[in-house]
């Protein structure tokens, strides 16, 4: 099975709210939108300019987690 087919598998098995929310990403995606909005990528610049140093992988799957979660 590819990675694309376990995806899908996982896909599948969440809520319907869930796969509509994730499906309207990937054709933001696939029709090369950005996914940060202006006010998004201006945080960012102004964290990487700001030299507080890095979060790590996991804090930034936790932050995100909670904030959309």
């Amino acid at each position: 099975m590819s990675d694309l087919d376990a995806t899908i598998r996982r896909l599948r098995a969440l809520p319907r709210a869930e796969q509509d929310a994730i499906a309207a990403r990937i054709d933001q995606l696939l029709d090369g939108e950005d996914l940060l909005t202006p006010e998004q990528w201006a945080e960012i610049e102004a964290r990487l300019d700001s030299n507080e140093g890095f979060s790590t992988h996991e804090q930034v799957k936790s932050a995100l987690r909670d904030r959309f979660s």
